[in-house]
């Protein structure tokens, strides 16, 4: 296969990075002569994603490819003939509201939806399917029979596991043409978090890799599903499920984990190049002295190159030092502009930063998302999800709800300081992403807005939630959000957006 390499022109280097904004999925791997491993054009899938046709290719490559590939990339790029109908009697606050409900296959739901708000979503989360089962079931246009399967493969029906990847091929068509859409939909600066077990995890890594760029990887969250995992196995007790999150374009904003009580931060850092600072006068607080003087010597970690005096605790001359500083002494000049002063603690002189206002008086998250418990401040099970809908009456009303905590922490990482941020969740299940949204919303009055794409799935008749009168998972959704609106505005008394529209697909 022809391939353009980066290479030979820088011309063409800015010409295939503007390709990779447009279809990161098209950039992969190659060898120039000499055996360097440099990124190129991979034409026949980018001939894909420009054709009304299946592109036809012979070629070894790195990737992650299955039965099924060049047709969800063809369906992506397919419009849709589906529209929206409102249905306003479903709806709360219809002429109010900021917020969507929308019934429907999320696959058109997702095209519609690039007309209005392409590059407009800050956050996704999704809880996709996890394909625990063999005959994973979708009715979309993707489901694979046997005989489908094994004639695209060129196998015969002796063959050994002849239908194992049949399973993950379906899952994959389904899953990459959903988050193809989903990534149009976010901002340059938006983040998308995809909840998945372990059967599904890698495949879904490299997939997502390819969608959004391996580069724009974040991090593999782990969440503790349960705290009683079951004895069966023989193996081991599963506990966990995983969290993967990407950026659009991978950005310097820094993730929101738990607020910190002492604010201040070191400015010594071992490894950074040794450097003297001048500290002006009237920067360095002293939390240990009141009135004294420093004479030049060596401190600890640091060397204080002059004497000087400190009268109330602050020093009344200027001081130098000399160590393994963080900061150069122009950036260092830029924050007490700022309003950053110093402080020391200890005759050890390891000399600390404070930046004003609180600001940045937060560490970013752990990858383990129960790490920081406390009263405030920790993620919930399985087992406190189904509490949650108990709670608000609706008790076994929905198989393995996601727990409210957890999306809460996972939409804090990112929307906390953006009061404006406009929340998409296409798997929305029991609605605990809108339920999350409306309570962020109260705790600091925000305006973020939801979008809730759900596909009415009938409810078995011998099912807990067909007994309490629901005949589809939307209007478990539906009337959770009423519930949980209620139940905030109780318990706030906060004036936010409690309402959504209703839309379906017609």
């Amino acid at each position: 296969m022809e391939r353009l390499s980066t290479e030979s022109d820088s011309l063409f280097k800015t010409n295939i990075e503007k390709v990779g904004r447009l279809f990161p999925n098209v950039i992969t791997e190659a060898k120039d002569e000499n055996g360097k491993l440099i990124k190129s054009i991979d034409f026949e899938l980018l001939k894909q994603e420009l054709s009304g046709q299946i592109v036809s290719e012979d070629c070894d490559r790195y990737q992650l490819t299955w039965p099924g590939k060049k047709e969800a990339i063809l369906l992506t790029n397919t419009p849709t003939s589906k529209a929206l109908k409102a249905v306003k009697e479903e709806s709360a606050n219809w002429d109010s509201t900021g917020n969507l409900y929308i019934e429907g296959d999320n696959l058109d739901v997702l095209k519609i939806l690039q007309k209005s708000y392409i590059d407009k979503v800050k956050c996704i989360y999704i809880d996709p399917p996890y394909n625990t089962g063999k005959a994973f079931i979708y009715k979309d246009d993707f489901s694979m029979g046997a005989n489908r399967y094994l004639e695209k493969t060129g196998q015969n029906s002796s063959s050994d596991n002849e239908f194992d990847g049949r399973f993950h091929s379906n899952w994959l068509t389904m899953m990459y043409s959903r988050l193809k859409l989903a990534r149009n939909l976010l901002q340059d600066d938006g983040v998308i978090f995809v909840s998945i077990d372990n059967n599904e995890l890698y495949n879904l890594q490299i997939m997502m890799n390819e969608i959004f760029g391996e580069s724009n990887y974040v991090e593999t969250f782990i969440w503790t599903k349960t705290s009683t995992p079951p004895s069966l196995s023989i193996k081991s007790r599963k506990t966990a499920e995983y969290v993967l999150c990407y950026e659009k374009k991978l950005s310097g904003m820094k993730y929101y984990g738990t607020k910190l009580e002492n604010c201040d931060a070191p400015l010594l850092n071992a490894g950074n190049p040794v450097r003297v600072l001048s500290f002006p006068r009237g920067t360095i607080r002293f939390t240990f002295l009141k009135d004294g003087c420093f004479s030049a010597g060596r401190y600890n970690r640091v060397e204080l190159l002059n004497d000087f005096e400190v009268k109330d605790g602050i020093n009344v001359e200027e001081v130098f030092l000399k160590g393994e500083f963080k900061w150069t002494k122009d950036f260092m000049l830029k924050e007490i502009q700022k309003g950053t002063y110093f402080i020391v603690k200890s005759s050890k002189f390891s000399i600390r930063f404070q930046r004003p206002n609180n600001e940045e008086n937060f560490k970013p998250p752990t990858n383990l998302l129960d790490v920081e418990l406390n009263k405030n401040s920790g993620v919930g099970t399985n087992e406190n999800a189904v509490k949650e809908l108990e709670f608000l009456g609706m008790g076994r009303c929905f198989d393995y709800p996601k727990p409210l905590s957890l999306i809460k922490k996972i939409l804090n990482m990112v929307i906390k300081d953006d009061k404006e941020a406009i929340v998409l969740d296409f798997f929305s299940g029991s609605a605990t992403t809108a339920h999350a949204v409306m309570e962020l919303n109260a705790s600091d009055e925000g305006r973020r807005k939801y979008i809730m794409v759900q596909k009415p799935k009938t409810i078995p008749k011998d099912s807990k939630a067909y007994e309490a009168g629901y005949s589809d998972i939307c209007q478990i959704g539906k009337e959770r959000i009423l519930r949980a609106a209620k139940k905030i505005k109780e318990d706030t008394g906060t004036n936010i957006d409690y309402g959504f529209k209703v839309f379906k697909l017609d």
